[in-house]
């Protein structure tokens, strides 16, 4: 039976400041679905994805260490300052979830002009 392969557009993820940022896809196949962690900002390029998780951004993917595991050794040995901030994390985390975290950190990165439109 005979196969065809359709190129398609990624799918808009994010756009922030003019910068489109894009999903990157497992093998660049489509019909595997969009990768968690992996974007692009060049909608006709295979080569030019990114990782989000090696930006240095203010906002986490996912919290540190949860402020309900207090069984953590870290977390016993921490300042209430460091709780505090850890219990913040895991709120905007519970509250916006994970998409939210996502766009968040890519808002920062364009931000900080880690990521541009390609030339």
């Amino acid at each position: 039976m005979p196969t065809r392969t359709e190129q398609c557009p990624p799918e808009l993820f994010l756009e922030h400041n003019g910068v489109q940022v894009f999903h990157a896809y497992k093998d660049d196949d489509f019909d595997q679905g969009s990768m968690d962690y992996w974007f692009t900002a060049d909608d006709c390029s295979d080569e030019d994805h990114f990782d989000i998780r090696d930006f240095e951004t203010e906002i986490k993917l996912t919290p540190g260490i949860p402020y309900a595991w207090m069984n953590n050794p870290e977390y016993r040995k921490a300042t209430s300052e460091q709780r505090k901030h850890w219990q913040d994390e895991w709120n905007v985390w519970n509250y916006a979830g994970f998409d939210a975290a996502r766009k968040a950190v890519l808002i920062e990165a364009i931000e900080k002009g880690l990521i541009k439109n390609p030339n």
